[in-house]
Parts: C-alpha cells; structure tokens; sequence
C-alpha cells in the first residue's frame, strides 16, 4: 500500500478543541461509506497534530501547524469520486458545521508521514476498523436518490 498523504485541517471558528476532536472523530464515521466505495484502503484522522521531525518542519517554512487542529490521512486505489448525494447532502454538510469552511477550499497537503499525534483509523487494508451501521442507512437513501 502507499503511503497516505495528509491533509492538514482547521476547526471552525468559535468550536473549542475538545469539541471539535468529538464531531471530526463522529466525521470519520459519517465518511467511511463513502470511502469505500470510493476505493479508499486507508483512512484515518490525526488529532494534535505535530511535525515528525524538525527536519519534516524545514520542509515546510511557510506553514504554520499550530493554524491546524488535524488531518486526514487517505490512501485511494483509484479515482476519487467528489459528487454525489452522500458526499453533497451529507459530507459537505458535516464539513461546514466542523471545518473552518469545505475541507477542500483550505486544507493543506503535505507528504505522508509529516506530521503524528493522535491517530484514529477508519479503514485498514480496505475494511472498516469497527462496525458503521450507523451510517449504512443513510447511505443507501442517498444511492437510491442517485438511481
């Protein structure tokens, strides 16, 4: 498998820390069945992030970590899919009630590996690391709003 990049993010505005470590932690779940069927074989979030090493750091000198309260760490096999009725009615939505804004609009990319803290996984070798029914509902209304 190759190694997942990460994707550093910020909370919204006015969510404390504690709060923001709950909801992107239920975010995950809310994410995972669209992960898998989208290919993805690994996804995991890293809370307090920090650089790995100081040479990682050096890497990156015109980023501030401390501007960010996470990241997403994905592995996809193939071609994301960014649309459809589960990402737009239910990710999106997820992610302006969280994030500073859209994940995409002001995440930061950085190599695989750049920063640690504490990770939660969601999908190793393309499984989900616990149950997820939760979710499983509200994905198959969405497929079938898509057909």
């Amino acid at each position: 498998m190759r190694p997942a990049t990460q994707a550093l993010l910020k909370r919204r505005d006015g969510v404390d820390v504690e709060s923001f470590q709950v909801n992107y932690g239920r975010h995950g779940h809310l994410v995972r069945p669209w992960c898998l069927a989208n290919d993805v074989v690994y996804y995991a979030q890293v809370h307090n992030p920090r650089w790995s090493s100081e040479e990682i750091a050096k890497q990156y000198p015109d980023l501030v970590l401390a501007e960010f309260d996470a990241a997403a760490e994905m592995v996809f096999e193939g071609v994301p899919g960014f649309a459809g009725p589960y990402y737009e009615n239910v990710i999106l939505p997820d992610e302006r009630r969280i994030l500073f804004s859209e994940a995409m609009a002001h995440l930061k990319m950085v190599e695989a590996g750049s920063v640690v803290g504490d990770s939660i996984e969601f999908i190793v070798d393309g499984k989900p690391t616990v149950a997820f029914e939760e979710w499983r509902q509200r994905w198959e209304e969405c497929q079938e709003v898509e057909e």
